[in-house]
């Protein structure tokens, strides 16, 4: 007879109890690395050395020297500010970036505003034009990935599929060089729409693939900026929270002019 069955059914039973079991392994460290030494450490500050009486002589020994009792309060401030700071550190929610790729064109130190130019999509041509310079817009950038890739994940044609399957899911970019929608920032702000894959800018001029933002920024990241040349491409990480018109960028890097075609032969 196969011992298969008895070996899913064991594998069955250690699976549904392996919490448990490594419950009790933690259990077991804790008793013989932590309570036992404690424990008897304390058990033998209440022991005469000699007699092994009931004393509290140690204690008054540790009290009576403002050394000792001047180190364990150092001790309690340190123990309590430590816990303090990861309880702090443990409540900040983990701030979600994505990058985002542009032309540096300027910087204005006295307005701390940087001027950079985009690629935009196809579709969005015709929605640019109801923009005019200095209207204050929201963008939003192409996290989609290629079609040949979505492509991949679909069955092939005449590959019959469950009719309850579930589409796959389609795993966002990370980084982007274009631009999917344009839309006024109040029309955004109206509609509680302040994190994702956005960044408040100023409308300055658009063509037919291209639009040239102005991003007010902080002095740090505008110093930052003022590394690049105009012309050059910079690659910026954003937080994907931009609570107000200030675009909020964590870093910059300059990568460079872009490429230029080679001519043909």
């Amino acid at each position: 007879m196969s011992e298969a069955p008895y070996l899913a059914r064991a594998w069955f039973y250690f699976e549904a109890r392996i919490a448990y079991i490594l419950a009790g392994i933690f259990f077991v460290f804790l008793l013989l690395f932590v309570v036992y030494p404690v424990g008897s450490i304390l058990i033998k500050s209440f022991l005469n050395r000699e007699t092994g009486a009931f004393t509290l002589e140690h204690y008054n020994e540790f009290f009576s020297e403002v050394y000792y009792y001047r180190s364990l309060i150092n001790s309690l401030i340190l123990a309590v500010v430590t816990i303090r700071a990861a309880a702090v550190a443990a409540a900040a929610p983990r701030q979600r970036t994505y990058d985002w790729i542009a032309e540096f064109a300027g910087a204005d130190a006295e307005a701390t505003t940087v001027t950079v130019k985009v690629n935009v999509a196809g579709h969005v041509v015709g929605n640019i034009e109801r923009f005019k310079a200095g209207d204050r817009v929201l963008l939003m950038w192409d996290m989609l990935p290629p079609r040949s890739e979505v492509a991949a994940q679909e069955p092939p044609p005449g590959t019959e599929t469950p009719a309850r399957s579930t589409p796959a899911p389609i795993t966002l970019k990370t980084e982007s060089d274009r631009v999917f929608h344009i839309e006024s920032h109040q029309t955004m702000r109206n509609n509680n729409i302040d994190v994702g894959y956005i960044l408040p800018a100023e409308f300055v001029s658009a063509d037919s693939i291209t639009a040239t933002l102005k991003l007010r920024v902080s002095e740090q990241i505008l110093q930052s900026m003022q590394m690049a040349q105009p012309g050059d491409r910079i690659r910026v990480t954003s937080p994907m929270s931009q609570p107000s018109e200030v675009a909020a960028i964590s870093a910059v890097t300059p990568i460079g002019k872009p490429a230029v075609p080679a001519a043909g032969r």
